[in-house]
């Protein structure tokens, strides 16, 4: 290839530019030659408005799909690129990139966040494709250690695959201590401990499960609140399921703005993401990282890929077995009511993600992939 590492050009393909990886686009937009294209519409980000170069299309399923469909091949086509970055290969423009990659003779990195092989019908049939791309991309870079064991496993050489650590934010993190008092006054929380419940509530989120496990909690003990914060259209449905278990000390708050969601971490004792394998497993879970940075104790399960790196079990939280209700259960125990055990996993959490899970890293990881597949 004609150009050096710092004169080359970029095409890098993601499908929103959503507000956690905002920062990590803009590392990566100072450090090399870049410029991105959204494929996935997000009408809560302006693109004009962001410190880097880029162009938004939208290639789900919409009435002007042709339209932007043409866009993305005249992109793929036009642009004088030297290497392309695109995400999971299970994503039609990931395979249409990699396939005009090699027509093109460019260098091509794949990004994927797959750890555990999807059992739907769409995955299954195309895995022979996504196995190609994988194991004929020049570089790879994934979030984690078990998603670099994943690629492996799918034919990718070990070499070639860098972990660039998947990183959260949630603001500024300037507390303002009777603003949460009066938060927990307005919920009538009291002197209860808070267990939060942070996300979209939808089926493999599995909150079915921490209600069940919080049912058996409660029978033992009046002084803990489930806090539920997020929606969904599972929601009705966990509601419904609330109420026919009897359940007394849960609050179904609905969405959170960034603000409320930092007050919510700071008021929360543990903090639960009880992700179940249904169809694939919870890629990441990045309100792990969020509930780290205010030095929580966290709870998840082996259907997390964040959990077999951020979670050291029994040292900052339990990473438990997916539906196990027992087992979910005692392990909120053993935090809620070890005011100790608490303390120091909420201590290790801060430490791990701090040091490590950062914007920094994060893009130092892509970096080093992109120099490696242009050697």
């Amino acid at each position: 290839m004609n150009a050096t590492k710092d004169t080359q050009r970029i095409l890098f393909i993601h499908n929103k530019a959503i507000n956690y990886r905002l920062p990590l686009f803009k590392k990566l937009s100072i450090c090399k030659n870049i410029i991105f294209c959204f494929t996935r519409e997000n009408s809560n980000i302006d693109i004009d408005k962001l410190n880097f170069k880029g162009t938004s299309l939208n290639l789900g399923i919409n009435v002007s799909f042709l339209k932007h469909f043409q866009k993305y091949i005249k992109i793929l086509f036009t642009y004088d690129f030297d290497i392309i970055i695109s995400g999971d290969p299970y994503l039609f423009e990931t395979q249409i990139a990699f396939i005009v990659s090699r027509f093109r003779k460019k260098t091509f990195v794949l990004f994927s966040e797959e750890w555990i092989i999807g059992s739907s019908l769409k995955r299954r049939l195309a895995s022979p494709i996504l196995n190609y791309i994988v194991k004929h991309s020049d570089a790879c870079v994934v979030p984690g250690f078990r998603h670099k064991n994943h690629l492996i496993e799918m034919g990718a050489s070990s070499e070639k695959i860098f972990i660039a650590p998947n990183a959260s934010y949630t603001g500024n993190f300037e507390i303002n201590k009777e603003m949460i008092e009066k938060t927990r006054n307005s919920l009538g929380v009291g002197k209860k401990n808070i267990i939060l419940y942070m996300g979209r509530i939808v089926e493999y989120k599995g909150l079915e499960y921490l209600l069940r496990a919080f049912k058996k909690i409660e029978e033992k003990f009046e002084d803990s609140l489930l806090l539920i914060a997020g929606t969904g259209n599972n929601e009705l449905k966990m509601k419904r399921l609330s109420e026919e278990l009897g359940i007394k000390n849960v609050c179904f708050y609905g969405w959170v703005d960034e603000e409320t969601k930092k007050e919510f971490f700071e008021m929360a004792d543990l903090v639960v993401l009880p992700s179940i394998y249904h169809k694939a497993a919870e890629a990441w879970g990045l309100v792990l990282n969020e509930a780290m940075y205010h030095s929580k104790p966290v709870i998840t399960t082996n259907m997390v890929g964040a959990a077999y790196s951020l979670v050291k079990h029994g040292i900052n939280g339990y990473i438990v077995k997916e539906k196990d209700i027992n087992e979910l259960c005692n392990a909120i125990e053993k935090i809620i009511y070890n005011p100790e055990l608490k303390k120091q996993m909420g201590s290790k959490s801060k430490e791990i993600i701090k040091f490590e899970y950062n914007y920094e890293n994060q893009a130092n990881g892509f970096i080093k992939a992109i120099d490696y597949s242009t050697e």
